[in-house]
């Protein structure tokens, strides 16, 4: 992360390390996978997200972050206070087209990668979803949920040799 920088179309200079920024794509990372897994694996109660915030917190200051969200109000101040500084960038809809297109996992079954992008889309807040100007066509299709459903609950009993949780259950 030390050599990404650049700067945005606006012309605001970054750099992957700038303590805001590595404070927010951390506090993103936490939002996608907990709420992705709240919503197309097992409903999560309040309670569980704020703990998975909490015990999250430790852990993400290990990689520099100075400020982590201890619940999800804390991750939706964090946004609306950075919410202005979203803007619409070609790089979004390349990054969805990789996810579409399978390349980033090749080994899941083709028919969900479609359904990949627009489950990511559809996890953003939505003021970011119209800051990105991320249309209809990224909507999930009542097929889409099913098949994230089914891919959730499946991923969800399948033990992955060598992965902490299997590695815990033989001890």
């Amino acid at each position: 992360h030390s050599r990404v920088s650049g700067e945005t179309p606006a012309g605001e200079a970054y750099r992957a390390l700038d303590p805001d920024l590595l404070d927010w794509v951390s506090a993103t990372a936490g939002y996608g996978f907990l709420n992705a897994y709240d919503r197309f694996v097992s409903p999560l109660t309040e309670a569980e997200k704020t703990r998975f915030y909490e015990e999250a917190g430790p852990v993400a200051r290990l990689y520099g972050v100075q400020r982590s969200p201890a619940s999800t109000a804390d991750f939706m101040a964090m946004m609306n206070g950075l919410v202005d500084r979203f803007e619409p960038h070609p790089i979004v809809g390349e990054f969805l087209a990789i996810i579409q297109s399978g390349q980033a996992a090749p080994g899941t079954p083709k028919m969900l990668h479609r359904a990949l992008a627009r489950a990511s889309v559809s996890l953003l807040p939505p003021i970011v979803r119209q800051k990105l100007a991320l249309g209809r066509e990224y909507d999930l299709s009542t097929t889409d949920r099913i098949a994230l459903k089914l891919a959730g609950a499946l991923a969800e009993r399948i033990a992955i040799p060598g992965s902490p949780p299997s590695d815990a259950s033989l001890r």
